[in-house]
Order: C-alpha cells, then structure tokens, then sequence
C-alpha cells in the first residue's frame, strides 16, 4: 500500500490540472466558443488521471493512447464551412489542455514550472487579438484577379486606374483578351494586385463591381509569379 503523501500528491495534482485547464476554457468560453470551460477542464483533469496511472504502473503505452485519443477529440471541433475552416483555434487549445494535465499527472521534479508556463502562454496566445497579430504579419498579400470590361465603356487602362486608387499595387498579368462580340466589345484583363493585409479584397471587388463598363471580377486560381 503506497503511503498517504502519494495519493493526496495525486488527489491535488487531479484538482491543479482541472483548474489549469479550465483557466484556458474560460477564454474560449467568454469569446463564446465551441469549447469553454468544462470540456478544457475535463481534458486537462482526464489526461492528469491517464499520465498518473501511466507513471504509476510504468506503461507508456497509456499515455500514447491519450495522445491519440485527443487527436480525435480536437478533430471533431473543426468544421469546413466552403472555403472556410472554422474551430482549428479549439482544437489546438483542446490539445493543449491535454499537455497540462499530462505534465501534471506525470509529475516529475521541476515540472512545475513547465505546465504553468504552458498554461500562461495558451492563454496569452487566445488571448491576443487577431488586429494585432496581422499588425506583425507582412505588410502584403498578392492576389491575383481577373476583370471582365466593357471597353465600348471604360477602357483597359481606366480599369487600371480605378484598381490602383483602392490597392497599394498593380500590375498586369499575362492575360489579356478583347473580344468583339453583338453587344459591343469586351476584354478579360488579368491583374497582380499587392494589399495592405488590413484592406478587404471583397470590398475593393464590390466597388469595382459598381463601376459602369465592369462585368464581372474573380479571383484567379493559378501560380502567381512575381517579378524581381
């Protein structure tokens, strides 16, 4: 029978990897999220158990298992939605939670310091707004696009113009086609467009779309190659 001072060691570290993962659900439940405080808690709380038997019966293997399990878990909070993945934020977090917990339950000497530093950094890293971290991202995204006109209308270098009063750059791609049709003439003109990651591609498309003479804008699918 082990003595006493083990199995509360246990007991509080069980209590200590509940309130450290409930302190990382509590920032995705207030930004109301998927996944809030009872399920990073239970996460946290249920891989301390896993890594406490596991150390106490000295099998490793249970340990993996849990690694896996989680896996699945953090899977089933992503969701595709088009061309939109939504929920890889949780997930992570929820992995996270699980890394706690097994730092807790493994409970080696100087341990301590490890999963109270990965707890405040988890939560830091919620934390920190999505303005500030595209604040220290580069300064541009490259997209390319192409621009159905009306030439009878607005010419190709009007169009040009016009794209270049809402985008930081823009130039030409290699694609340009005019073609003469019954209802007058029409060109299909490619543009390279450098944004400022603060602009908003959609609302430079919608102004365009505004615009007399402009048929239609979309987002061209190809390798962009840039020049030196």
């Amino acid at each position: 029978m082990p003595p006493e001072p083990v199995s509360m060691q246990a007991v509080i570290g069980l209590i200590v990897a509940a309130v450290l993962g409930a302190a990382v659900g509590f920032q995705r439940q207030y930004t109301q999220k998927p996944a809030g405080i009872r399920t990073h808690g239970l996460v946290a709380l249920g891989s301390c158990a896993f890594a406490t038997y596991s150390a106490l019966l000295g099998d490793t293997r249970i340990v993996a298992g849990v690694i896996t399990g989680i896996g699945f878990l953090g899977a089933g909070a992503i969701v595709r939605s088009g061309m939109t993945t939504r929920g890889l934020t949780t997930a992570a977090s929820i992995w996270t939670a699980s890394a706690i917990g097994m730092g807790v339950g493994l409970a080696r000497p100087g341990w301590v310091a490890i999963f109270l530093a990965l707890t405040v950094l988890t939560v830091i890293l919620l934390i920190v707004p999505d303005n500030a971290i595209m604040r220290a991202m580069p300064r541009r995204n490259t997209i390319a696009i192409t621009v159905d006109a009306d030439v009878d209308v607005i010419s190709v270098d009007g169009v040009t113009a016009l794209i270049a009063r809402y985008v930081e750059r823009v130039r030409f791609a290699d694609a340009l086609t005019i073609d003469r049709t019954a209802q007058g003439r029409h060109a299909a003109i490619g543009y390279i467009l450098q944004l400022d990651v603060r602009e908003n591609l959609t609302d430079v498309m919608e102004t365009l779309m505004s615009v007399d003479g402009i048929l239609r804008v979309a987002i061209r699918d190809e390798p962009i190659t840039t020049s030196s």
